[in-house]
């Protein structure tokens, strides 16, 4: 399952906004990988069902217990909904014990865009402007390379908001 290259489920033409979101996502032990992996599989089904997503790409490293994904969608709203259907939150639940300070950023871009995946990710959340969302206010939109970054923010596995740095 790992470094799962773009898997596009719909076509957008490439002047199509689509809202793009990457994560960090690290785990606390190697134990907890076959669960992660578990749950991802589903989670990828899920993708494959959902009207609102367009493409997914996810990558790994394993000594580091860390995950990267990538995703595009036909809007923000879409994202959301997703992340309260099932399995996937069900997942989040599951992962959140095992799961060290993850990271997330969300942005709106044309589909020509997207970043590439896997490890591109990695440098989409580094490159991207740091806001913090604190006390559930979402961050201040910042324009960036005419793409339009919506939250930058971290949790801490408590549910926390902090202000990523690096």
């Amino acid at each position: 399952m790992p470094r799962l290259p773009w898997c596009t489920v719909q076509r957008v033409e490439p002047e199509t906004l689509v809202t793009v979101m990457a994560s960090r996502l690290p785990l606390k032990r190697h134990r907890a990988i076959p669960s992660f992996l578990s749950w991802t599989l589903r989670i990828h089904r899920q993708l494959a069902r959902d009207p609102g997503f367009v493409r997914y790409a996810l990558d790994e490293q394993f000594g580091r217990k860390t995950f990267w994904t990538v995703s595009a969608w036909r809007s923000a709203r879409g994202t959301g909904a997703f992340d309260r259907a099932e399995p996937h939150s069900r997942a989040v639940a599951s992962i959140r014990p095992h799961r060290g300070k993850s990271a997330f950023v969300t942005w709106t871009t044309r589909a020509m865009r997207c970043p590439s995946g896997g490890m591109k990710s990695a440098s989409a959340l580094q490159s991207m402007p740091k806001r913090t969302r604190q006390d559930g206010q979402a961050a201040q939109e910042t324009t960036t390379r005419n793409s339009h970054v919506h939250a930058v923010f971290t949790r801490t596995t408590k549910g926390q908001h902090e202000r990523q740095t690096g």
